[in-house]
């Protein structure tokens, strides 16, 4: 397993950015095979900023605990943070491990899927 973050983009975000990170995981094909974890923070201008990603085995409580206390020994922990993810059962269980006190909200595209609710793109076709 392996975890980067830049120093600069950590400084960043706790200076500068809204205390939201967004959270998500993408399995790797390939020779290679894993999971691809990435945590991501928004400017002022609804911009993403990379804050960290990781590399584990799978997307399992597990794994997310490991990233997640990671990502928790870089950033501390800050006042009235938010954790916005899919409804993934191990993401939920991983943050409120590691992220007690932290507001875990879900990602609307994502809810959106799982319903399968038609997109403002497809109503106006």
């Amino acid at each position: 397993m392996v975890f980067v973050a830049i120093g600069a983009a950590i400084r960043t975000f706790i200076c500068n950015l809204r205390p939201v990170v967004i959270i998500d995981a993408a399995h790797l094909k390939g020779e290679f095979k894993g999971t691809l974890f990435l945590a991501v923070g928004m400017d002022g201008n609804n911009q993403i900023l990379p804050i960290s990603y990781g590399i584990g085995k799978s997307e399992d409580g597990e794994s997310w605990t490991w990233f997640l206390s990671k990502l928790k020994e870089c950033i501390g922990e800050i006042p009235e943070m938010a954790i916005i993810s899919d409804r993934a059962n191990s993401i939920h269980l991983a943050v409120r491990n590691v992220f007690p006190h932290v507001y875990h909200g879900l990602c609307c595209r994502h809810l959106m899927m799982n319903l399968r609710l038609p997109s403002d793109k497809k109503k106006r076709k």
